[in-house]
């Protein structure tokens, strides 16, 4: 769990794609996500909030697009 002052507290999903509405809708500075780079998603951490996402298929395989990283911290510490 990041402490509240530090910055950069991103997840990263490498294999997920914003869907086009989603990218129009609001600015980059309003959302809980950013493009990395050409590849993925990284969502920011926001307090008092939550990510979930489902790691299976309808079909009970493994959803490849669920694997994710957390990024390191620019400053404080993550516990």
């Amino acid at each position: 769990m990041p402490e509240d002052n530090c910055t950069a507290r991103e997840t990263s999903f490498p294999r997920v794609e914003a869907p086009e509405r989603a990218a129009a809708a609001t600015s980059p500075e309003g959302r809980v996500w950013r493009n990395h780079g050409q590849d993925g998603l990284d969502f920011r951490t926001v307090k008092t909030n939550a990510l979930f996402w489902v790691n299976l298929l309808a079909n009970g395989t493994v959803d490849g697009r669920t694997k994710h990283a957390g990024l390191p911290v620019d400053s404080s510490v993550k516990r």
